[in-house]
């Protein structure tokens, strides 16, 4: 029985959660070239059914969840300005796979969420084995997920979680590599959401303060110099 972008999406999030990163990260893109089957079946059996609103399938989807609390307990580690938010993303989805393509804005926002997590893996593999490939790899697929979730127009409760991240995460890379100009952006973006009425709204709170904690501590974005060689 083939697996379904769900199945491989936990599967990889066992493998993570096991510190198994090299399988962790082949499941993921199993799971990215699954829902590209999909997409690509779908389009070809009927292009007319597709809409850009989610509004009739909404009472059916599960807001993507992490798979643990977030914590700024370790924000000050290695001096880095961002905390790592160390946490995949779950999709508790009740609809089946080609239900996904019936909307535009869920197909963008499973695959932002399968981007995450792949991101997240390579992040991760890159702090444990120093590589800059690695880390390379995370940025690349971090900025893909950016620019899907920015085209997530009607799941803004799904979605701001998972950009959030994208965004924390990104910072978290450039702040270790001294690159003050992407570190600004990345915290003006944090900024921007924090400071809408989407995150009052539907942020819980301990979200909310794991990703308001960087301003506490650093009300000035600093200018960060690179150590003496």
């Amino acid at each position: 029985m083939t697996s379904t972008v769900f199945d491989l999406n936990n599967q990889g999030i066992h493998y993570l959660q096991q510190g198994s990163l090299g399988e962790a990260a082949n499941t993921f893109q199993s799971a990215l070239m699954r829902l590209r089957e999909v997409l690509y079946r779908t389009i070809k059996a009927d292009t007319t059914q597709r809409s850009s609103s989610s509004s009739s399938i909404d009472n059916r989807i599960a807001i993507p969840t992490r798979t643990g609390p977030s914590s700024p307990s370790n924000v000050l580690q290695n001096e880095n300005q961002f905390s790592l938010f160390d946490q995949a993303f779950i999709l508790p989805c009740r609809l089946s796979e080609s239900e996904i393509l019936l909307s535009v804005d869920l197909e963008n926002l499973v695959s932002c969420c399968l981007l995450y997590n792949l991101a997240l893996t390579y992040h991760k593999r890159g702090l444990a084995t120093g590589k800059s490939k690695d880390l390379q790899q995370a940025v690349s697929l971090y900025q893909k997920a950016a620019t899907l979730g920015d085209f997530v127009e009607e799941l803004a409760e799904q979605s701001l979680l998972q950009i959030l991240a994208v965004f924390n995460n990104l910072g978290h890379i450039y702040s270790e590599h001294f690159e003050s100009a992407q570190v600004s952006g990345c915290m003006d973006s944090i900024l921007m959401i924090l400071e809408s009425s989407e995150s009052y709204e539907h942020l819980q709170e301990e979200d909310y303060n794991f990703f308001s904690w960087h301003f506490f501590l650093y009300p000035e974005i600093p200018v960060w110099l690179a150590p003496a060689a």
